[in-house]
Parts: structure tokens; sequence; C-alpha cells
């Protein structure tokens, strides 16, 4: 059996029998994803998204700011809110934003299709071990070479999810994964810009678009992932970790328990967060303090790249604003980053 074949037959057979604790985690990062939502609803690449596809008519489903929209787009204007402060929860193996990239798009097609919670709960476990083997598959070679893995991960993590929502049989899941990576992309060059949260807004829509294409009966490729020309080849090449060992424990247990969900105490980019702690550690006064020395990361150097921020946007990327702020502001906050 091909590597997205076993996947795809795991996303619509394994049983929604998931550990309460599993749930639990799943349900507390919904909440988490509505405040952030509700946190972006009004930034600017939140408004100027929401407006741009308005024009295309109304729908059912809801969208934060209070505009109804069709569900794809619901789910993209829902997606840019929520990582519109870079508020937004962490997927550890796939070095993204899971939560604004499965949660809007859960939310817009349970609401159009009637789904329940509880089904949502489980397409999420879905779509997250998805998404998580996906990074086990291709990281860290896939993130270093720049890629942006809230999309580029996130579209056929999202699309399995709404495959199983849509309750899609294992071909329909397997075409679904399929058009979902001819879709995936996203470099970082776009963090600090509007761009960036748009990224976890395009991975909701697209992925509910290729399950929905697929429930259609619109055929792709039915092995994406492996082989010449592959999902894996093409964005992460032959050094990668490679699916076959990803998949090896398929049916233990679950992503969410073995990784977590990461809930994030600041609203700007994780590579911060350390560094940011570890000085708010130290209870230093800002009149105390000459300069300042961080040791971080490769990866955490190439993401804060702007050392003069010339906005809010930018200054989420920053190192030196973000411990500047700390330290005359302690914990940072969203008015941390309000002009």
């Amino acid at each position: 059996m091909s590597s997205t074949a076993r996947l795809a037959t795991w996303c619509a057979e394994t049983p929604d029998i998931w550990p309460e604790a599993a749930r639990e985690a799943v349900r507390r990062a919904f909440v988490d994803t509505l405040a952030t939502m509700l946190a972006g609803r009004q930034e600017e690449c939140t408004v100027t998204a929401r407006a741009a596809v308005s024009r295309w008519g109304s729908g059912p489903c809801f969208t934060a700011g209070g505009s109804r929209l069709a569900a794809p787009w619901a789910a993209l204007v829902n997606g840019t809110a929520a990582h519109a402060l870079d508020y937004d929860d962490v997927c550890e193996p796939a070095l993204n934003h899971p939560s604004a990239a499965l949660v809007p798009a859960l939310l817009a097609l349970a609401e159009e299709i009637g789904a329940s919670m509880a089904a949502c709960v489980d397409a999420y476990i879905i779509g997250y071990e998805v998404m998580a083997r996906l990074g086990q598959a291709m990281n860290q070679v896939h993130y270093q070479r720049g890629w942006h893995t809230t999309l580029s991960l996130g579209s056929p993590a999202v699309a399995a999810a709404c495959a199983r929502l849509l309750r899609l049989d294992a071909r329909r899941t397997a075409m679904a994964i399929s058009l979902a990576t001819s879709m995936a992309g996203g470099s970082k060059r776009q963090f600090g810009t509007m761009a960036k949260p748009l990224h976890a807004g395009l991975a909701a829509k697209n992925g509910m678009v290729a399950a929905q294409l697929a429930a259609s009966g619109l055929e792709a490729i039915a092995e994406p992932l492996d082989g010449n020309w592959g999902y894996q080849e093409m964005m992460a090449g032959s050094t990668a970790p490679g699916l076959e060992a990803a998949l090896a424990g398929l049916g233990g247990d679950c992503a969410v328990l073995q990784h977590g969900i990461w809930a994030k105490y600041y609203p700007c980019c994780a590579s911060t967060h350390r560094p940011v702690d570890a000085l708010l550690s130290l209870q230093v006064a800002p009149g105390a303090v000459e300069r300042m020395e961080t040791l971080v990361s490769e990866i955490a150097v190439a993401n804060l790249r702007y050392l003069l921020p010339s906005g809010v946007a930018e200054a989420r990327f920053s190192l030196p604003y973000c411990l500047a702020a700390a330290l005359y502001d302690g914990p940072l906050t969203p008015a941390s980053f309000t002009p």
C-alpha cells in the first residue's frame, strides 16, 4: 500500500474512539482559536481579506467581524483572523500553526453541512495527525528551505480533516489529500507582512475546497506524496526523514497526545518566546541593562530577521523589539504591539 493510500485509509477508517484527554485538548484548541479569531477580526489583514471575498456574495457561514459568507471564504477570513496576531497555537513536528487552519475550516464546513461539535473534534484529531506525520517526514529540511508550513503542510492536513467530516471513504480521502498538495505553498519570506496570516486562511480554504472537490468526484494522482515529482521530493528532497519512517507508528497514540497542542503566551513569533521568558525570569530593571545578547538557533535567526522593524507586523518578528518591550512592559500582550 502506498504512503498516501495508507494515510488516507487510516483517516477514513480509524474509529472515533479517542481518549478523553485528546478530545479535551482539542476542545481547548477550539476555544483558544475562537479567541484569536475574535482578537484578530479588526486587524488590517482580516478586514482587507473579508472585503475582498465579500464581493463574491454572502453565504451561510459565520466570520469574525460579523458578515456571513460561503464556507470557503468564511474559512479564509477566519483563518486569517486567527493568525493575524501570531497568537495561535503551534504543532511541534510540523513547525506550524495547526488550529488557525483546521478550526476555521471545520467550523465553516460544519455550519454548511450541519455537523456536530463532536464530529469536528474527531476531524481535528485526524487533521492534526496528518499535519504532524507530514512534519515528521519532511522537517526540518522542509522548514529550513523556507516553506511556511502552516500553508505547505496545512493544506493537505485540512483536506484530510474535512474529508473526515464529510465521511469520505479512503479513496476519496486520498483524492482530497492529492488535490490539496496542488494547492500547497507559502514562503517564510512573507513573515512580517499581511500575507503571513493569510497563509493560515489559504490553508483552511484550500483543504476544504480539496475535500469538496474530491467528494464531488474530481480525480487526482493516487500517490501525490511519494515518488518522482512527489510532494515530499519537491518540498523536502531526499535528505528528509521520509514518509515510511513517519508513518511507522500510525495507529498508535494519536499525535494530539504524543506532541500536544502548544498554546502561545505571547502574540509574536514563537521563536521569540524562549528569549523573552529568559529575560523575564531575570527580573532586571530597564535602567540596569546596558546591552542584551541572546543565543538562539539558526531557524530563529532566519525567522526573526527584522532588527529595526518598520511596523507592527515586522515587530512580531523582531527579537530586539520583543526583548525591549518585555524589559519595559513585562509579559507581552496585544498592547505591546499597539502603536
